[in-house]
């Protein structure tokens, strides 16, 4: 019997393409394309530096509240500056657009689908109509009903934050994690919601939506790899119960996240590469000028960009694991054509990969501790087999039990040259070969710390989990034959269920159905926080409106509370308020940061203290998480000891006496006669006023660092404040003939001890004389401004 996963259909389709309503049946059956004109916004508005958030009551503002001129662009003719529209608004109308659309596909596609059935003998019922859906119904409530995965301090925390943090900020390249462009389109459903309660059960609804997008992406895949629709549903449910890392489902703790934008386009990556290989003109078609060969480019070029684009503007893991998967399709395809081309393939591995062990550079960290420490085999491909290496457990945190099975069902599909076999061989062959391991090794090595070894795993996300096993027992169940159809899928969904249920959710194992369906204790998820009526009365009141004016009121408003760092976290990650020193801490017991944060507070003037302390909630019934004692990922007993200190903050409110610690500025400037920069007089001594101070002369007063006409200066401006400051630097130079300004600009960060403010200014003075450079620094907590100048003079060039 033919295999139709491995069947060529016929080349180039015909040159009319779909047309009106087919266009649009299409561009929302992609699952992917709808979501480009929302990227390509964001992508504009990041290169503009055009607002994100709307501003009422003043002018076109920067970050901190200082007016930018790049938001005021004067047009030709007009009589005043052009002011865009913000992007929330622009998603806004993309929304509504969307909605529009999409209901016209909607009832276009019940229409045909109703003259369809009415055709047929005999008619089919309403109920048949709904039958293709129903299965997508049940996927919708696995989703779903378990709700958010929020148990306290868990990823989907960190996630939730992103998403919030746009209600703070004024342009795109401002936030924390703005090339992960998903979070603007979650906020942009859910940011303008509350209280955080509400929000949080909208986020639900915009969560599932995610899930099921990515569900539709490897429904597509399984298609268009030649399963019928019954044997592609399987597919879908297989991999929603396999997909995961250690212990938790891929769909319930990265449905908030950008992960989910990156695995859905690089699965439609696959899917489209897929298509376009298998339509590639034949040798015999390929006129002497090459139409079809440019025709087939043009064609595929387009959208397989666009999704590489999606995919790198959302997670640059996604690139990787497209590229693992067009890997393995172009291989696929190869040995198709020709057999032999099988030996070339082997050939050129072992030549790359000898090439760079002898070659390529390596970085230090992979020789001196990767190897030793066991990542890394010596031939430098990354330790998968070898159960005492780290590597090895990684690897076994993705794949689990389940995946060790589908991936020797994948080898076998391998032998019959099966394009699932392939897609699940692959990502796993490529980190045994030195000639990626080694550039991989090296680029996460370049990361903090060498720490980001442990996410090479990750490509492993690339395998369809549950595919090869699909393809494998779709393939068997054909030879059963008519005896009893029916009897040997029914006994491989027994078994398949008895092992969900049976095997263990804990280490090597990895069975993901425990965290896919349970619901933490209300406490282990702190929705006391969320729930708190300060926290509701917080997110009420309006975060950017008077920023212009005093942004110090504003800022302190929302960020004169005290909380420990885990508690100021979760209040944080609502968008209700700015604490400083909040954190996440994993494996560190919180209570350690709370008495550093007493110690911090002796740095802060007790009155812009507000008397909204959040007290601590003593009745926490959960003695310890369950889910960190099968991850490992955080201590068991993390919320309560989240809870330690606050009676202590709460007490101490005004019991601490006021000893300000100003902030520091100074100069720093280098010649073209040196290029170490040099401190000017007065550096690191504190301003311990607001008045200007004269610094006196820039340069040293020596021949060697006379200043003369011509010459061209480099200034470093350097201000030191505590962390959880915003503030905004300017330099001005002013002399004969000259007078040049620049600013810098930070948002207010609740993370570290303090914050060291740099900048370049690089000028050239022509004229001699006597030039003032004026350094004017402003922090917002306290609200204060400082003003430094300095002098020099230019000396006729000699």
């Amino acid at each position: 019997m033919t295999d139709p996963v491995n069947q060529l259909p016929r080349g180039a389709s015909s040159g009319t393409g779909p047309k009106g309503p087919e266009r649009l049946r299409l561009y929302f059956e992609s699952g992917w394309a709808f979501l480009i004109p929302y990227l390509l916004a964001y992508l504009l508005y990041a290169g503009l530096r055009w607002p994100v958030n709307p501003v009422t009551g003043g002018e076109p503002m920067g970050p901190l509240g200082g007016n930018i001129g790049i938001f005021s662009t004067s047009l030709p003719g007009a009589a005043s500056p052009f002011h865009p529209p913000c992007l929330l608004h622009v998603y806004w109308f993309l929304h509504l657009v969307h909605l529009l659309l999409g209901g016209m596909a909607l009832v276009g596609g019940w229409r045909n689908s109703a003259a369809l059935h009415a055709t047929s003998t005999p008619p089919a019922s309403p109920f048949a109509r709904l039958q293709p859906v129903l299965p997508w119904l049940c996927l919708a409530l696995l989703f779903y009903l378990p709700g958010l995965y929020l148990e306290f301090p868990s990823d989907p925390w960190q996630h939730y934050a992103r998403t919030n943090e746009w209600s703070w900020l004024q342009t795109v390249t401002e936030h924390s994690y703005w090339r992960k462009s998903s979070y603007f389109l979650a906020y942009s459903v859910v940011g303008q919601i509350t209280p955080p309660a509400l929000q949080l059960k909208a986020f639900e609804f915009f969560s599932l939506g995610c899930c099921l997008l990515l569900c539709w992406q490897y429904y597509r895949l399984a298609r268009t790899l030649g399963f019928g629709p019954p044997v592609a549903m399987v597919f879908v449910f297989l991999q929603t119960l396999l997909f995961g890392n250690f212990i938790f489902g891929f769909y319930r703790y990265y449905g908030m996240s950008s992960s989910v934008f990156a695995q859905l386009g690089a699965v439609a990556f696959v899917r489209v590469g897929l298509d376009a290989l298998r339509g590639v003109p034949a040798a015999g078609d390929n006129s002497s000028r090459g139409k079809p060969i440019l025709t087939w480019v043009l064609q595929w070029l387009q959208p397989c960009a666009l999704l590489l684009l999606l995919t790198a503007f959302n997670h640059l893991q996604g690139l990787g694991l497209a590229g693992l998967g067009g890997a393995a399709l172009v291989m696929w395809r190869l040995i198709q054509w020709r057999r032999t081309t099988a030996w070339w393939l082997g050939a050129a591995a072992v030549l790359l990969s000898v090439a760079a062990v002898l070659w390529w550079p390596r970085h230090p960290l992979i020789n001196s501790v990767y190897r030793p420490a066991g990542w890394l085999t010596a031939w430098y491909g990354f330790n998968l087999f070898v159960p005492s290496s780290p590597a090895f457990g990684r690897a076994a945190a993705i794949l689990g039990l389940f995946g060790l099975f589908n991936l020797a069902a994948g080898v076998v599909l391998l032998r019959r040259n099966h394009i699932v076999g392939w897609l699940t061989v692959v990502p796993v062959a490529a980190l045994l070969l030195p000639c990626v391991a080694i550039p991989f090794a090296s680029s996460l090595a370049t990361r903090p710390a060498g720490e980001d070894i442990v996410v090479f795993s990750r490509m492993l996300f690339a395998i369809p989990a549950g595919l090869a096993l699909v393809a494998f027992f779709a393939g068997r169940d054909k030879k059963v034959g008519a005896r009893r159809p029916h009897a040997a899928p029914f006994a491989w969904l027994l078994l398949s269920l008895l092992a969900l249920l049976v095997v263990p959710a804990g280490s090597r194992y990895y069975n993901r159905l425990f965290n896919l369906l349970m619901v933490p204790a209300d406490d282990l998820t702190m929705r006391h926080i969320t729930e708190s009526p300060m926290v509701e009365s917080l997110a009420s009141k309006p975060r950017l409106e008077g920023l212009v004016q005093r942004p110090g009121d504003t800022f302190m408003a929302h960020g004169g509370i005290l909380a420990t760092p885990g508690i100021g976290y979760v209040m944080n990650a609502t968008g209700a308020t700015v604490i400083l020193g909040t954190a996440k801490v994993v494996a560190v017991p919180p209570s350690l940061m709370t008495s550093a944060k007493l110690v911090r507070l002796r740095q802060v003037d007790a009155s812009q203290i507000l008397a909204t302390s959040f007290p601590a909630r003593l009745n926490l019934f959960s003695p310890y998480s369950l889910s960190a004692y099968l991850s490992g990922h955080w201590l068991l007993q993390d919320v309560a000891l989240v809870h330690a200190g606050q009676d202590e903050l709460f007490s101490a409110q005004s019991g601490f006496a006021a000893e300000p610690s100003h902030p520091q500025i100074w100069l720093e400037w280098s010649g073209p006669r040196g290029s170490q920069k040099i401190p000017a007089r007065g550096a690191r001594v504190a301003m311990e006023s607001t008045t200007p101070e004269e610094r006196g002369r820039l340069d040293s007063g020596s021949g060697e660092q006379q200043i003369l006409a011509g010459d061209r200066l480099q200034l470093r401006p350097v201000m030191r404040t505590l962390n959880g400051n915003g503030w905004r630097l300017s330099l001005r130079v002013r002399g004969p003939g000259f007078d040049s300004q620049r600013e810098f600009a930070r948002r207010p960060s609740p993370l570290g001890p303090e914050t060291w403010t740099t900048g370049e200014q690089l000028i050239r003075l022509n004229q001699p004389g006597r030039y003032t450079v004026e350094l004017t620094g402003r922090v917002l907590w306290p609200d204060q401004t400082y003003v430094v100048r300095y002098f020099l003079e230019v000396q006729p060039a000699q």
